[in-house]
């Protein structure tokens, strides 16, 4: 994998991230991977939405400058068919997208949301498909392409251990997609599924 700008070395720094099922990045070691220099909660629902005094305590242990986010994300992307830790890759991608505004570029942002995508239904790894969805949902900015995409995932999937952050990203985003012209037809789309959680997504929406 490329090197980032700044102090940030993906080799070795991602791999002092300890990441979770439902809350995604918990904790950040320290340089010698032996201690926690940060963290912010349990595996838990209630943990994963990112706050920007987390976002920030995370980028500051692993090194990261606001100024370097667009450089660090484009680098993780290009370098993620080398990656190792690719559910902390994938996890750090998302605390990078659930940046507010302007941080990081629209362009960025587009390729962030295609990334993840496409992870989330082509990886092989059911750990990654689920780690996509989960950081899906803790995006900052969402589309209807990826709407699309999450709602297919939910119909095609009968896992229902990969599907679990399904619900977190239609709740998340509940706000965005409640306003959309479209809203009728997903809620249709998604009473459709006789899966798990649809009656809790229902809900949210």
């Amino acid at each position: 994998m490329l090197r980032s700008r700044g102090i940030f070395e993906p080799e070795k720094d991602l791999r002092r991230l300890r990441v979770g099922n439902q809350a995604s990045v918990l904790k950040v070691m320290d340089a010698t991977n032996t201690k926690a220099a940060y963290m912010r909660g349990l595996d838990g629902v209630m943990w994963a939405p990112l706050y920007e005094q987390q976002r920030q305590a995370i980028f500051q242990a692993l090194g990261i400058s606001t100024a370097d986010l667009d450089a660090v994300a484009n680098t993780l992307m290009t370098g993620y068919p080398r990656c190792r830790e690719k559910k902390e890759c994938l996890a750090l991608l998302g605390v990078i997208g659930s940046t507010p505004d302007n941080t990081i570029p629209d362009a960025t942002r587009r390729r962030l949301l295609t990334f993840l995508v496409g992870e989330m239904q082509g990886s092989s790894d059911v750990v990654v498909r689920r780690q996509a969805c989960l950081n899906l949902a803790l995006l900052d900015a969402i589309d209807r392409r990826t709407i699309e995409a999450v709602i297919c995932f939910y119909e095609k999937s009968d896992n229902v251990w990969e599907t679990f952050p399904v619900q977190q990203f239609f709740e998340y985003h509940a706000g965005r997609i409640q306003r959309l012209p479209e809203r009728a037809a997903y809620r249709q789309r998604l009473a459709a599924v006789d899966g798990l959680y649809t009656e809790n997504i229902l809900k949210f929406l």
